[in-house]
């Protein structure tokens, strides 16, 4: 997750900045992440998109059992839910089809705003033109 940033498909959409305009509050900021791997099958499939909110509002604990994009303190960034950890200031990230990754410390929440599904985005891609340079690493 994160190594592109959409690619020309889900973000040239209007219907996608539509709804995202309608779930956004005043003054936010969005990103959108290409979900990678299948850690997180059957529930978001590799090729789904999350768009999520840029700022984080709360404190990590508010998003306890949320699925979310977190950053960790390393600088890894994922798309799992947040389960409690060890002690306080470490979390659990779960998946859905992978083991679970242990007592990670997160620097930054991005919860989940709208997940939009592989099949709806390239339903979109014969309206698109795809634009050199599109990439970047999504960083905050």
């Amino acid at each position: 997750m994160g190594k592109a940033w959409d690619g020309g498909n889900v973000a040239f959409q209007p219907e996608t900045w539509r709804l995202c305009y309608d779930l956004l509050p005043p003054g936010g900021h969005l990103i959108a992440f290409v979900v990678e791997g299948l850690s997180m099958w059957p529930k978001y499939e590799e090729g789904d998109y999350v768009i999520v909110y840029a700022d984080q509002t709360q404190s990590t604990e508010q998003y306890l059992g949320k699925y979310a994009a977190v950053e960790t303190e390393d600088g890894r960034r994922y798309f799992k839910q947040i389960k409690t950890g060890s002690r306080p200031g470490l979390y659990r990230l779960e998946s859905t089809n992978a083991p679970p990754i242990h007592d990670v410390s997160i620097r930054w929440v991005g919860e989940l705003c709208l997940p939009i599904q592989k099949h709806q985005a390239s339903m979109a891609e014969p309206n698109i033109r795809t634009r050199k340079g599109a990439r970047s690493g999504a960083r905050r």
